[in-house]
């Protein structure tokens, strides 16, 4: 998406090349405001000067959000239990393995382990975060498993994760897969007020930039826009027709343009959703 920046360089090359159209080569385009010092050299015969300026601060006011997600984080794992039910002092194993086509673990995956029979309900879960593998994944689920489903013990093997029941009741195990991250994709329209100034120590310099000017603004603002060159467009609205006459020095003679620009804004941010899981049953 675009920025100011990038949007403010195009605008100072396409004044540059209306004005260079026009004949009119002895003026600076630039999108800072001029130092004092240039500003005297305007008044004392050097090149005219136009200036891109943004006129607010801070330069963007954000609105018409709107929003949509999709999920860029597929599912890569499977999981495998050995035997769907453990009797007292039994063990069983849950194996890792990657799902058809993948080849790493994707940051988000979920491997979960549940634990049923009429008295009890339970269940537990590993997110990969970034960079785990099939055997760290193995590892983090055995720790949540010694951790919350006791007195069923889990021990990490590789990409194995053998759980022991050390109850004296009988347990049904399953083992879940999914992926809790989505990818939510806000594209907001940014409003930056700007304004062009010009400084020019010949009345007749700055009646030609004028009138350039006028063409050149009333041109973007009949096509409602321009184009950035990596073709995203921007929105013009141009809030002077004519430009505001601003001469207060008889050395320097100055004119205003007031518009607004709108642009669009990509953020992208990490949202967690429920997780899509694909049950294992006997």
């Amino acid at each position: 998406m675009a920025t100011l920046t990038e949007i403010n360089t195009e605008l100072v090359t396409e004044i540059t090349e209306a004005l260079t159209a026009a004949g009119i080569t002895s003026v600076s385009v630039g999108s800072e405001w001029p130092s004092k010092e240039a500003l005297q050299d305007v008044g004392n015969g050097g090149p005219a000067i136009v200036a891109v300026i943004h006129r607010t601060t801070p330069y963007q006011r954000r609105n018409m959000r709107f929003e949509h997600s999709r999920t860029v984080n597929p599912v890569s794992i499977q999981s495998t239990v050995s035997d769907f039910s453990i009797a007292p002092g039994q063990s069983i194993t849950i194996t890792l393995a990657f799902s058809l086509g993948s080849t790493a673990v994707n940051r988000g995956d979920i491997v979960s382990c549940a634990l049923v029979n009429g008295d009890r309900n339970n269940s537990v879960s590993y997110t990969a975060p970034h960079g785990a593998s099939l055997n760290s994944m193995a590892t983090g689920l055995a720790a949540v498993i010694n951790s919350s489903l006791s007195p069923v013990l889990a021990v990490a093997h590789g990409a194995v994760v053998t759980v022991t029941n050390g109850s004296t009741a009988g347990y049904h195990i399953s083992s879940n897969v999914g992926n809790a991250i989505q990818i939510a994709e806000a594209i907001m329209w940014a409003d930056s007020s700007m304004q062009i100034n010009c400084w020019s120590g010949d009345l007749a310099t700055k009646g030609l930039i004028r009138d350039t000017l006028v063409v050149f603004l009333a041109g973007l603002d009949d096509k409602d826009g321009f184009s950035l060159p990596s073709c995203e467009w921007v929105k013009f609205r141009l809030h002077t027709g004519k430009p505001i006459d601003a001469d207060t020095d008889k050395d320097v003679f100055t004119d205003l343009f007031l518009f607004t620009i709108e642009y669009m804004i990509d953020e992208v941010f990490t949202k967690y959703v429920v997780v899509a899981t694909s049950p294992q049953l006997p």
